[in-house]
């Protein structure tokens, strides 16, 4: 699917409050997730990309949650698929 695709933002604790969401460009293996610190407005820094896990991207995320505060990130991994 070369196009890009975005999942639907969540939001996670007060000070700060996170915003976080998985992007792929469309030519990626795996999505990423990108987290936005206050706003949805401010800028897109990289949380976690799973393509340079692997040497042929195919190590993924399956499944990840934050602590209640943001301050934390649980998530596993998948090796070739």
């Amino acid at each position: 699917l070369n196009f890009p695709r975005y999942g639907t933002p969540s939001r996670k604790g007060t000070n700060p409050v996170i915003y976080y969401y998985s992007y792929n460009s469309g030519l990626q293996n795996q999505s990423v997730i990108y987290y936005h610190k206050d706003s949805l407005e401010s800028e897109r820094q990289l949380l976690i990309d799973p393509n340079t896990l692997s040497d042929d991207g195919t190590t993924s995320l399956k499944g990840y949650y934050f602590s209640e505060d943001g301050k934390y990130l649980c998530y596993g991994l998948s090796k070739a698929g």
